[in-house]
């Protein structure tokens, strides 16, 4: 901008060379590294909604915000709201269902527009920032490589994929 407003004679920026940055290439999940993860967190806080977002491929923002008037388990499905007007139905896993059906009868509070997730004092929703914290810390303990909630979301796709879903069908259930 100061070379086209004529205010520099010339681009000190020129011979610039960026340096070249590896990066280590994405390892995919496999089916036995889900399990591994499954097992990590089986007997934590978190493992129903871990359970829901390997099962699911959804954000942790979207997990969270299930209500239980979103949950369409005879289906297969729940809905996700993006909007009041836009809904997307995201079909979830066999794992996933029975992680929702057990956060239900968790649930200390019943009704539509009460939460699927509690807060582990039962008073208020389960909060993102409280999971991400914890998962990456249960993992480590387990022994497992590190990895981010939204790596599982990453290793759903994968999953998904290595299991001959089509690239069409992933990419509408991740919301693309």
């Amino acid at each position: 901008a100061a070379m086209r407003d004529g205010l520099v004679a010339r681009n000190a920026t020129a011979g610039v060379r960026l340096p070249l940055v590896e990066r280590a290439p994405v390892t995919p999940m496999s089916p036995e590294s889900a399990e591994a993860i499954l097992d990590a967190v089986a007997k934590t806080w978190i493992t129903l909604p871990v359970r829901v977002l390997l099962g699911s491929g959804m954000r942790l923002g979207e997990v969270m915000g299930l209500d239980q008037r979103d949950l369409l388990l005879d289906a297969g499905f729940v809905r996700v709201r993006r909007s009041k007007t836009t809904i997307r139905a995201v079909p979830v896993s066999e794992d996933a269902v029975a992680a929702l059906r057990a956060a239900l009868v968790k649930a200390p509070r019943r009704g539509d527009d009460e939460p699927v997730f509690f807060a582990q004092e039962g008073t208020d929703r389960m909060h993102g920032p409280s999971v991400s914290h914890a998962f990456p810390r249960i993992l480590k303990a387990a022994g497992l490589p590190r990895l981010t909630v939204h790596g599982l979301r990453h290793g759903a796709a994968t999953l998904m994929l290595a299991d001959g879903t089509p690239m069409r069908v992933i990419s509408e259930q991740l919301g693309h």
